[in-house]
């Protein structure tokens, strides 16, 4: 997307916003429409907490397994914008946000944009990949490192 369409629609959309309050507000009244916005916004606080938990806790599953989370990292960023939709007062945020909610949108956005993402190396550079056939290299196993401070358990 250009920068000039994304600056456009970040100015446009209270704009929006403003007019479906308006257009909401003159068909169901004023006190429905704002019960209406509280009850999203509650929807969507709890929503994340829900949402947010199970994902983490996927992520930390497939780290364990030696997996690397690359979806289900997407997948919990997307949950956390939904969240944030969800929680600003207006409509068209909460269809977005209510729409972040859903794996099959998720999953298609992570699709769509997954191919266009690649990693980025750090200081100054792209990443080194060393490509080796199976008989250029060999698995070995060592014992895995302490985790934390070792105690000194004296039996005294």
């Amino acid at each position: 997307m250009p920068i000039l369409v994304i600056l456009a629609l970040i100015l446009c959309w209270p704009l929006l916003e403003i007019a479906t309050f308006i257009a909401v507000g003159g068909h169901i009244g004023i006190l429905q429409t704002l019960l209406l916005i509280v009850t999203t916004s509650v929807l969507g606080g709890v929503l994340l907490k829900q949402q947010g938990v199970a994902m983490l806790t996927r992520i930390r599953a497939e780290m364990g397994r030696g997996d690397v989370p690359a979806e289900a990292v997407a997948h919990a960023g997307m949950i956390a914008v939904g969240g944030i939709m969800l929680l600003l007062p207006g409509f068209l945020s909460d269809i977005v946000g209510v729409a972040l909610f859903l794996p099959p949108v998720r999953s298609l956005l992570f699709r769509l944009f997954a191919g266009r993402m690649r990693a980025q190396g750090g200081m100054g550079g792209g990443i080194r990949i060393i490509e080796l056939d199976s008989a250029e290299w060999t698995a070995t196993t060592r014992p895995r490192e302490p985790q934390g401070p070792l105690i000194d358990q004296d039996p005294r």
